[in-house]
């Protein structure tokens, strides 16, 4: 979630999506970010929890951000498929 919170308040500021680097940001297709929980474990130290990763959607012309669905590098392929379905539910068929 501090990376989540992160990037809203870089958008917020005003930078644009394409503008924005972090290694825990990773675009999917369609205009999908994954945010990543990396070395989010480090501290918990329990090697058998997968970091977890936030598929979200930025309308920069709405200035909204949609939060689509949470999963790992395990369900990454359904978890995209998903989210296109979403996208397309939404109306957002050029993401």
């Amino acid at each position: 979630m501090a990376n989540l919170k992160s990037l809203e308040n870089i958008l917020n500021y005003g930078k644009r999506i394409n503008e924005i680097k972090f290694g825990w940001l990773h675009k999917e297709t369609r205009g999908i970010l994954a945010i990543t929980e990396k070395g989010g474990h480090q501290e918990i130290k329990l090697s058998k929890i997968k970091a977890g990763r936030l598929y979200i959607y930025p309308d920069e012309e709405k200035k909204i951000l949609y939060l689509l669905t949470i999963g790992d590098k395990n369900s990454q392929e359904n978890d995209i498929k998903e989210c296109v379905s979403l996208l397309n539910k939404l109306g957002k068929k050029n993401g």
